[in-house]
């Protein structure tokens, strides 16, 4: 919480030095089906594709788009999440590595979207 007087904001908050940071131990991987993994970032990223889906679904008359506008639009937005995400990540949080292994900039490569090593 912010709290401004006299032209300065200070920050107050819960003082993290009596208990220590927390750091969770939670498996990112929610379960494994034919030795495919299953993430819990991919399963966030598709309840919010499908969430915007049936949104776009639900107001497209008040918007004005056509059904297979909605389908195109939700794909669009959906590689734009993807890429942009992806873009920075790259510029912004790992250009040190990445400016050096040009080859490694594709996740398919090596990993996943969102760790790329």
């Amino acid at each position: 919480m912010l709290h401004s007087g006299a032209g300065k904001q200070l920050a107050v908050g819960f003082p993290l030095g009596i208990c220590g940071p927390y750091i969770h131990r939670i498996d990112p991987i929610i379960g494994q089906i034919g030795g495919v993994y299953l993430w819990f970032y991919g399963l966030s990223y598709s309840l919010g594709f499908l969430s915007i889906f049936f949104w776009f679904k639900r107001v497209r008359k008040r918007v004005g788009l056509a059904p297979a506008e909605v389908y195109s639009l939700t794909i669009y937005i959906a590689v734009g999440v993807l890429v942009g995400g992806r873009i920075v990540e790259v510029l912004f949080y790992e250009w040190p590595y990445y400016g050096l292994h040009y080859s490694r900039l594709y996740p398919h490569v090596e990993g996943n979207i969102p760790t790329g090593k």
